[in-house]
């Protein structure tokens, strides 16, 4: 699975990683879905959305 988040030869890495939408998703507990979303640690509980996003593409 190919994402676009940004050129790392014009914008630099960490630029792309706040403020790249595929990024600011990831990082964004509220927008879980399923047993996830409803969890209440979901805040601190560090599972990965990077990988469920990867499986699912959500």
């Amino acid at each position: 699975m190919v994402i676009k988040t940004g050129n790392i030869r014009t914008t630099s890495l960490a630029e792309i990683y706040r403020n790249s939408p595929v990024f600011q998703n990831l990082r964004n507990p509220d927008k879980d879905k399923g047993k996830c979303g409803i969890f209440e640690f979901r805040y601190v509980c560090g599972e990965s959305r990077s990988r469920a996003y990867a499986m699912t593409g959500d």
